[in-house]
């Protein structure tokens, strides 16, 4: 399986209530931006994971999770699809 990161940005647009027919040029260049800025710091952080020690690593690993998911709780979206 790979993984589309243009399918992964239509989700993402989605995911924040964006879409791009209705952005101006600029929002939709700083949007894509902000998506593969993100996406480059997650690959970052997924090389220091397998770095790690594998209990340390999961314990990393769950800790960014549970902040994941108090953004998002904490933008109403409680539903678990919403959330990954």
């Amino acid at each position: 399986m790979r993984f589309n990161l243009e399918e992964q940005y239509r989700i993402y647009l989605q995911k924040a209530d964006l879409d791009e027919s209705k952005m101006g040029e600029t929002q939709k260049k700083e949007t894509r931006l902000a998506f593969y800025a993100g996406v480059s710091q997650s690959v970052m952080y997924y090389f220091s994971l397998a770095e790690m020690d594998e209990d340390d690593a999961v314990e990393e690993l769950d800790h960014v999770m549970r902040q994941v998911s108090e953004f998002w709780i904490s933008l109403g979206k409680r539903n678990e699809k919403e959330r990954f």
